[in-house]
């Protein structure tokens, strides 16, 4: 469903925390506060689907690590 979660943001214009990276122990991610500005889907025919999603921050961005 995470897909359509980003599809519905973007549609409502909707502020929202974004997370979003590494989600290995040890790996990195990043949270904000923020808005999705763009999302491009990708769907070949007879291929895999793959999205991606452009967002706009309006204020700090934090790095944490996972399980730390």
């Amino acid at each position: 469903s995470g897909s359509l979660d980003v599809f519905g943001l973007l549609t409502a214009g909707t502020q929202s925390t974004i997370k979003f990276g590494e989600t290995g122990t040890g790996g990195k991610y990043f949270t904000g506060s923020g808005y999705v500005s763009n999302v491009k889907l990708d769907a070949p025919l007879d291929d895999v689907a793959t999205y991606s999603a452009t967002f706009t921050f309006d204020g700090a961005v934090t790095i944490a690590t996972v399980g730390g």
